[in-house]
Order: C-alpha cells, then structure tokens, then sequence
C-alpha cells in the first residue's frame, strides 16, 4: 500500500535506514502528525485572539441583599452576592474576597464597558474608590 514511501525512503536513506524509519512513521507517524496539527492550532488561536478592550466606566454602590457561599475544594473560597444596583436592576455576582462581603449592607463596585459589545460588567471594587452616599 505504501510501497511508494518506501522506495522513496530507500533512495534517499538506504536501505537499512529505510525500513527502520518506516517502522517509525507507521507506528508513530498518525500521532506525530496529529500532535503538529495541534499544536499549529493552538498556534493559530493564540497568534489570532484578541483579548476584547474594556473601559472604566463608573464605580457605583450596589445594596447587598444575600450572600450564599460556594464549596470549593480548590483554592479560594467564593461567594454568591445578589445585589441590587441604584435603579433597581438585580444583579448577581461571584467574589473571591469572600471575608469583605459577609457583614455590609452595601458594595463598591467598578463597573466595566467592553468597547465592542457596549456590554456592562462588574465587579467588587475597594470601598474607598466609590462615592460617599
């Protein structure tokens, strides 16, 4: 079947070289060309993703209405905040710093616009940065 390698591999390795390469390629040659695939995608996808921009928008103060903790066995401990922004919205986020959220009444947050989308994000911001009520 693949008597054309073969003989190709004959004339340029000799012969001896040449049946111990194409043992090579025909035991390991699929995962060999699978691996450069791979790692040519991967390439590709980093070399070609960009990271979406995003501006700071405003720091606002949000109400805390509950918090609720996530099980973790890995790393930090996080926390459910449902929050209700100044206009009502409800809003619910996931924060690491799990120990500033449990006894407040009300939030920071920095609140994020991408530049693409106009999509709002946010997320806990230190005390200090947002205004005075």
């Amino acid at each position: 079947m693949l008597d054309w390698y073969l003989t190709l591999l004959k004339r340029r390795l000799g012969p001896d070289r040449a049946l111990n390469t194409y043992a090579f390629l025909y035991e390991y040659g699929l995962l060999i060309l699978s691996g450069l695939g791979l790692a040519a995608a991967l390439g590709a996808y980093v070399a070609w993703k960009r990271p979406s921009p995003h501006t700071h928008d405003a720091y606002v103060i949000a109400r805390l209405i509950g918090t609720a903790p996530l099980p973790s066995e890995v790393g930090a401990q996080k926390t459910v905040l449902d929050l209700r922004l100044a206009d009502g919205t409800p809003l619910r986020l996931v924060a690491r710093n799990a120990q500033l959220t449990g006894t407040l009444d009300s939030l920071c947050l920095e609140r994020r616009r991408f530049v693409d989308t106009g999509a709002l994000r946010f997320r806990v911001a230190p005390s200090h940065k947002c205004p005075a009520p």
